[in-house]
């Protein structure tokens, strides 16, 4: 795997999960280094993150795709590209909220989205092409961040078509057990819990919530989500004692205290 553009890169893309009521979703891109502007791959990236960073979704695709052409080996662009896919895809999903997105913006939706996850598949493919000639912690590196943009995008396309959702799920779990640090390690374990539950794999999610407790015990998202698969498996023995903890730990500001205490009193006694 080539180096320069490794520094140039945008690892940090799929840092985080969309949410759904941004316009301009993920993470913002780091800020790269002055490349000489002889060097027409550097160029292609560098315009291709500029772009983005300034919501030109359009250019920054474009950008990339100049770069793919002059070396389709360097994994980096089509992750960068996947990133501006599921950008722009997500910009219009939030741009045409309501029952009235008609056909044609729906099928915009759904091309970006699963460019985006065919981008980042492919990034994820060159990854390992090169895992022999590329150093360890550069290859955690790459791996980790192109499952996570997979994920996401597969997340995503999981809003307009439910059967991606347990391969979204699949994606949050390996890129969970890549995870070296326990933060992002959790972090990741509740993503796939969330998408297990949208789902409707209720059982499921529960588990994956509880493996997050073991570690981290207060973790709060854990806890609400524990609380939610719970109720909708009709364990109220486990509704009520993830209820009673998000209660006892969350902050007075936290929206969902709310909906976790009317979920309580809901539940048979």
């Amino acid at each position: 795997m080539k180096s320069c553009l490794l520094i140039l890169s945008l690892l940090l893309f799929a840092g985080c999960v969309i949410s759904v009521g941004q316009t301009k979703a993920g993470p913002s891109p780091q800020q790269i280094k002055p490349t000489p502007t002889e060097n027409p791959l550097a160029k292609a990236l560098q315009e291709g993150n500029q772009a983005v960073t300034a919501g030109r979704y359009d250019d920054a695709i474009a950008a990339y795709d100049r770069g793919i052409a002059l070396d389709p080996s360097q994994y980096v662009l089509f992750l960068n590209k996947a990133a501006a896919l599921r950008l722009r895809g997500t910009q219009t999903y939030n741009q045409s909220l309501g029952p009235n997105r008609d056909q044609k913006t729906k099928d915009a939706i759904r091309r970006d989205w699963l460019a985006a996850v065919e981008s980042a598949g492919k990034a994820m493919n060159l990854v390992e092409a090169s895992s022999s000639s590329t150093p360890p912690a550069d290859l955690y590196q790459a791996r980790l961040v192109t499952l996570q943009e997979k994920a996401l995008d597969l997340s995503l396309l999981g809003r307009i078509d439910e059967a991606r959702l347990p391969e979204a799920a699949g994606a949050y779990h390996a890129a969970a057990e890549l995870a070296k640090d326990p933060v992002k390690k959790n972090q990741l374990r509740n993503n796939e819990a969330w998408i297990l539950f949208q789902a409707l794999d209720f059982g499921k999610a529960l588990s994956v919530y509880k493996n997050v407790l073991e570690t981290e015990p207060e973790n709060l998202d854990a806890l609400y989500g524990a609380t939610m698969a719970a109720v909708s498996s009709e364990d109220w023995k486990s509704c009520n004692a993830y209820g009673a903890r998000f209660l006892k730990v969350a902050p007075a500001a936290d929206r969902r205290r709310a909906e976790i205490k009317e979920t309580l009193d809901a539940i048979p006694k």
